[in-house]
């Protein structure tokens, strides 16, 4: 969920390089009408944008039955106030800069993510 094209472009492209299908979003509004059509295993989300910033569509995620516990991965662009991080402990995973070292964090942070889900959802199928 990006409102820049390109950031969603390259995700994207890393996403599939992992074996990920994704679908993409450019704003809040837009990520939950496709969280509605399909439950995702993870949301990687932008804070700042048009329409539905990331902070909304947080709080309204986890009011949609069935959606509470998504795992969020945030990515920005720039630096998250402690006000900010405040606001979403305990809602996401992680919170990683689009640009600079802890971008390379990010696709191992995705593998995890995905496991823990897939190890999860086997136990409850068990």
């Amino acid at each position: 969920v990006d409102d820049d094209e390109v950031a969603r472009t390259v995700l994207a492209q890393q996403l599939r390089a992992l074996g990920c299908t994704s679908r993409v979003a450019e704003n809040g509004a837009v990520a939950l009408a496709r969280v509605a059509e399909r439950r995702p295993d993870l949301v990687l989300l932008d804070l700042s944008m048009p329409t539905m910033d990331g902070f909304e569509f947080m709080e309204q995620l986890r009011q949609m039955e069935n959606c509470s516990d998504i795992r969020v991965i945030v990515i920005s662009g720039r630096d998250v106030s402690a006000f900010e991080r405040a606001r979403l402990n305990g809602q996401v995973l992680q919170i990683v800069k689009k640009r600079g070292s802890d971008c390379s964090t990010l696709l191992p942070s995705v593998t995890r993510a995905l496991k823990a889900r897939a190890t999860a959802g086997t136990a409850l199928a068990s």
